[in-house]
Parts: C-alpha cells; structure tokens; sequence
C-alpha cells in the first residue's frame, strides 16, 4: 500500500506541476482539491498546473483528483487497490478521448462555416 500512496503523490504532481515538500503542504493541498471536487469541479482548472490549462475535461481530470486523493488516503485501509487505480485511470482517459474528440470535431465545424 505505500507504493499507491506514492503513486498518489505522483498524480498530485503531475495535476500541480508542484512537489509537495512537507505534509502540512500535502494536508493543504488535499484539502483545496478535495473541497473544489465537492463544491465546484470547475474551480479544480485553478489549482491545476498552468502549463495543462485548456488541455482536459474537467471530468477527466476530477476522476484522477480523486484517484490521488484516495491513493493518498491517511489510513492505509482506505486507499485503493491497484486494480481500482488502474481501471479509474483507464475511465478518466476514455473521458479524455471522448473531450478531445468533440473538441477537435468542434474545431474543424468551426474551420468550414
């Protein structure tokens, strides 16, 4: 189970851009997203990594939120298995696709009027 806590530090990087250096630096960080996935999804585009921005679904993106959330769960029993991992990481890419898609069928629409 400490490799998935790792794993989770490692999505919270990679959504970030931004290591988390201390645990009350990671307890903060946790705290923002996990409030923003509750309160209002679209405000997880503010915390994530500027050099992502306009590149995700905000769906996309709160599936792996909370993927990192869950791996880096305080009580080692609630974090997920790998398996659970994988198939949520595997959801949040259809996600993806499936916003790329439309972005991009949207953009060449756009292109021919």
């Amino acid at each position: 189970m400490h490799d998935i806590y790792q794993f989770g530090l490692i999505l919270l990087e990679l959504i970030t851009g931004k290591p988390t250096e201390s645990q009350s630096q990671l307890e903060s960080l946790k705290a923002q997203l996990s409030e923003a996935l509750t309160e209002d999804p679209d405000r997880l585009k503010d915390v994530a990594d500027p050099t992502i921005w306009g590149t995700f679904a905000v769906d996309s993106l709160s599936t792996v939120v909370e993927i990192a959330l869950n791996c880096t769960a305080s009580d080692p029993s609630n974090r997920p298995s790998i398996d659970d991992v994988l198939w949520n990481l595997q959801y949040s890419m259809q996600v993806q696709d499936g916003w790329a898609s439309s972005e991009s069928l949207s953009l060449s629409t756009k292109s021919q009027a």
